[in-house]
């Protein structure tokens, strides 16, 4: 079969892709936090006691996230994910009967290990596998959903917490989840598109133009670059530590009344706007020039954010909106790069090492930007220290394209 052809098989895994990426991120991820103030009333703890919650699942995932990798290569991915699935289905209805608080702990490590079974990072490895043209427009397409099904269940959900009650919203949760990402996962998610009779797309494309495997393995990359690439990952996922804050950051301005969430959702528009665009960016210019756009965006909006004031509307909504960039940077920008230097083949061998790093970066900054509000009395001095990480970032990815052309040239010369 013609690789350059999108079939149908190609589509569907597409669409499935979406769908699971909506729904761990999107339903699990994004619509958690409605339920931390009824969860906080109904365990009579305080909030940052409940939010810790949050924190446990996202460290656990971060790294449950490279073994799931692994045992993607040796346990069929329909078993990982289907189980996924089920077992963060059944968490969140066990959120529901939680009366104690190390219990509610206890859940959050659980979900965070079962939600990353179908999240972005082994969503990633499939994209890659499936498509070696326009990757990056597909990869970007997929984590988009994350925002859109987020962005569409977030004020249900709420709205369901009011009027039922948040053990009923829970229970809704988990079937929506069920009944999105069960059918997806246990019937047509594959590994490699091989297994149902076709080749990725592009691949007759892309074995034409890159480099022989054998040079490449021959001259082995430093590990350095392994390093660099993690540094990039750290500082973008570290940037992205200012959203939880937003809405708090408003209300230490003081702005006006609602402007708070009117704020989040126009970080959220960028959010979705932006990992559509990026995609394009990268297949069309090349992943320097297209994450080196988003950073500028980034950076753009967190001047424009440091400078607030209560009057500030318009720019406290379009600050917001550009911000949003940071986040199509830290869903698909390192896989980018790791994809461009070390090419497919090795793609799912290395992209969970630094995805973990990222993680791990994120969980820590949402911590350091609170606490930097607690001990300054305003968020301007880590949100310019977030700007001048922009610059850093966009150093650092020039720096590891360079390193990346000089060795290209090695393999090429042997």
């Amino acid at each position: 079969m013609n690789s350059n052809h999108l079939s149908y098989k190609h589509l569907i895994m597409l669409a499935s892709c979406c769908i699971l990426t909506g729904t761990s991120i999107g339903i699990t991820g994004n619509c958690l936090g409605q339920f931390v103030t009824p969860l906080s009333q109904s365990l009579k703890q305080p909030v940052g006691s409940i939010t810790i919650f949050i924190t446990l699942m996202s460290i656990s995932s971060a790294f449950f996230g490279p073994i799931v990798t692994k045992l993607m290569q040796k346990i069929h991915v329909r078993i990982i994910m289907s189980l996924g699935v089920i077992i963060n289905c059944s968490c969140l209805c066990l959120l529901a009967f939680v009366k104690n608080i190390i219990l509610l702990y206890g859940i959050g490590i659980i979900l965070g290990m079962a939600n990353i079974c179908f999240s972005l990072i082994p969503i990633t490895i499939l994209l890659n596998n499936w498509f070696y043209k326009n990757v990056g427009s597909f990869t970007g397409l997929c984590a988009s959903f994350s925002g859109l099904m987020g962005a569409i269940f977030n004020p249900i959900i709420a709205g369901m917490i009011v009027s039922k009650g948040y053990q009923y919203a829970l229970f809704v949760s988990a079937i929506l989840v069920l009944i999105f990402s069960l059918p997806c996962s246990l019937l047509f998610v594959r590994y490699r598109p091989q297994e149902v009779g076709v080749m990725p797309y592009g691949f007759e494309e892309f074995q034409q133009n890159a480099p022989s495997m054998k040079k490449g393995k021959s001259i082995a990359l430093p590990f350095y670059m392994l390093i660099f690439i993690s540094l990039i990952a750290i500082s973008i996922n570290f940037i992205a530590g200012l959203n939880p804050s937003i809405a708090a950051m408003a209300n230490s301005i003081p702005l006006a009344a609602g402007l708070s969430a009117t704020m989040v959702s126009a970080a959220m528009i960028g959010n979705v706007c932006s990992k559509l665009s990026l995609g394009v960016l990268v297949d069309k210019f090349g992943t320097k020039v297209g994450i080196s756009i988003m950073l500028s965006f980034t950076f753009c909006g967190l001047i424009l954010l440091s400078i607030l004031n209560s009057k500030s509307y318009v720019l406290a909504l379009f600050g917001c909106l550009i911000y949003g960039c940071i986040f199509a940077c830290g869903a698909n920008g390192p896989a980018f790069i790791m994809r461009e230097v070390y090419g497919p083949e090795r793609f799912a061998e290395l992209y969970p090492t630094v995805a973990l790093f990222g993680s791990l970066s994120y969980a820590i900054s949402t911590a350091i930007v609170g606490k930097s509000y607690d001990l300054l009395g305003s968020y301007k001095y880590i949100i310019l220290i977030l700007a001048c990480l922009c610059i850093v970032t966009i150093g650092l990815l020039f720096f590891v394209q360079f390193l990346n052309k000089n060795i290209r040239k090695k393999i090429a010369q042997n």
